[in-house]
């Protein structure tokens, strides 16, 4: 079976090309301006593909980038020989010759969407947090929290990071996109490290493993089983709080050079996972994340014209330039003796997915508008006219929940559970209905996971409202059950949590990583118990 690791390297600020900004000050340049004033606010997370066009976006954008009065012919530096044979190497002879036109496609409008809410995303989640290590940590745990998995024999649907993300459901491959895309908002380098094949592997392998470059190694993580490959040397439980040894942050991950000279660290937490022989690892495979977007010289002078809420990272050239090393060499900077540059290629998993998002089937279609019809809810009836306004508000509690704005969420959540008595009245129409209860049930169990991300005395009334969640909700109760556990956990409810575990098993739920905490937790309460004893002793 092959195997998928994926590896980020923290990139140096200032790497790539900075072309200046737009800047206002004749009419001239005040009309450049207000050509991408008007564009901007389409490309919104919460209006792009839902009020807004994507194709007036893309007219939008166009017109600014080839406007006379906006100059940007120079901005661009062109391209040498050795630049173009790099592109065409990584990407199709296609998709390389459009990186070098100054225009503006359908994929970058909603690259330019899924990057804002990266931006937001990653800068919302970690804004209380000191270190890279914690930043990293906090945000893998988020994206494995807030994007379950398909179940083995479900339908996958292709989907930007932002549908991804938003609906809260896709592959161990679509976790390690979202979770390579929110580091590259924090200046973080990403590469995906496979194992060789050997005969009889696919060419895709249903494990991936991701991986974060840091001064200490490239430390490892699993976005199927949705932990860090935990490594050899670990802080003993019994020195973690509650809450730290409930979340997967209190897991130290294990380098890349520790699985090449250890190579059962990766297997070891999984008894369902096959080997990885060393020489698998040396030299990997190794492939650079990035779709033509990343690289076009259009979205580079985007980049550079936005500022304030719009302040965002876009472009990230594969290709050396005069500001810098590309993306290719900064990785190959942390080989570690373990790859080189000439070992680098493309993931292809982005700009596949990409390309079939645009021409899903028809049934594809009505599927994912089936799904994305909660985020309509709540419906505003106009007494006198009778007419409907599909308000949205799932839309944006869904949106500020991810962007790390738990008590706003949940508010809206909780507003919109409460409109639920309007939607099962008889006389509404049955894709009202079915709005209503699509919105109502993700708001239940999102009201869960909100609780939970709050914190401190907010860990029990999250394990309560998840077991509530397991005995009356639909479409998340595998999700709420782990999330039952954790919380209890957290809350210092060792032996409850581990029972909730076991109620886990019984049913039938992947418990990879809830095995894993489940271990330390027992060693947290046996270790507590053994100090109350002792405590209890020495006061007789």
């Amino acid at each position: 079976m092959a195997m998928l690791l994926v590896g980020v390297a923290l990139a140096p600020l200032g790497c790539t090309r900075r072309p200046p900004p737009v800047q206002t000050g004749n009419a001239d340049e005040d009309s450049c301006t207000d050509l991408l004033d008007s564009a901007m606010p389409l490309l919104e997370p919460g209006t792009l593909g839902v009020s807004a066009d994507t194709g007036r976006a893309v007219q939008l954008l166009s017109q600014w980038i080839s406007n006379d009065d906006c100059d940007f012919q120079d901005a661009v530096e062109p391209l040498d020989e050795e630049d173009s044979e790099l592109l065409e190497r990584l990407f199709t002879k296609e998709d390389a010759a459009t990186v070098a036109q100054l225009q503006f496609g359908e994929e970058d409008v909603i690259h330019v969407r899924d990057r804002i809410l990266d931006r937001r995303m990653a800068e919302g989640l970690t804004k209380n947090l000191d270190s890279d290590r914690e930043r990293i940590a906090h945000l893998f745990d988020s994206v494995v929290q807030n994007i379950a998995l398909i179940p083995p024999g479900g339908t996958e649907i292709p989907l930007s990071t932002f549908n991804i993300t938003l609906i809260g459901r896709g592959t161990a491959a679509d976790r390690a996109w979202v979770f390579v895309e929110l580091l590259r908002q924090l200046q973080l380098d990403s590469v995906i490290i496979r194992p060789q094949l050997v005969d009889g592997d696919a060419a895709d392998g249903d494990r991936l493993f991701v991986g974060v470059t840091t001064l200490d190694g490239i430390l490892l993580f699993d976005p199927a089983a949705g932990i860090p490959v935990p490594s050899a040397d670990q802080v003993a439980p019994a020195d973690r709080s509650a809450a730290e040894l409930a979340v997967t942050a209190s897991i130290r991950p294990a380098t890349l050079k520790e699985v090449v000279a250890d190579p059962t660290l990766l297997t070891a937490y999984d008894s369902a996972s096959e080997p990885i022989a060393a020489e698998q690892l040396m030299p990997p495979r190794v492939s650079v994340i990035a779709t033509t977007s990343h690289a076009r010289g259009a979205v580079d002078v985007l980049e550079q014209s936005l500022a304030g809420e719009y302040t965002v990272r876009l472009y990230d050239p594969l290709h050396n330039s005069s500001a810098g090393p590309g993306l290719i060499d900064r990785i190959s900077r942390f080989g570690e003796g373990i790859f080189t540059a000439d070992d680098v290629t493309l993931w292809d998993y982005p700009q596949r997915r990409m390309k079939e998002a645009r021409r899903l089937s028809e049934s594809d279609q009505s599927r994912l508008r089936l799904r994305l019809i909660g985020f309509d809810a709540p419906v505003e009836i106009n007494r006198e006219t009778q007419s409907e306004t599909r308000t949205g508000r799932q839309r944006e509690a869904r949106l500020e929940m991810l962007s790390g704005r738990p008590v706003q969420a949940i508010k809206e959540f909780q507003l919109i559970r409460i409109d639920e008595r309007f939607g099962n009245q008889t006389n509404v129409r049955p894709d009202i209905r079915t709005m209503y209860r699509q919105a109502t049930d993700d708001a239940f169990y999102w009201t869960a996971l909100c609780q939970f991300e709050r914190g401190g005395a907010n860990f029990p009334t999250s394990a309560a409202t998840a077991a509530r969640y397991v005995e009356n909700g639909s479409g998340w109760v595998a999700e709420a059950q782990r999330l039952q556990a954790t919380a209890l956990a957290a809350s210092g409810e060792f032996e409850k949590a581990l029972e909730v575990v076991d109620r886990c098993r019984a049913d039938g739920i992947d418990t990879t990583r809830l095995n894993v905490l489940a271990e330390r937790w027992r060693t947290k309460q046996d270790a507590d118990t053994a100090e109350d004893s002792a405590v209890d002793e020495s006061s007789e």
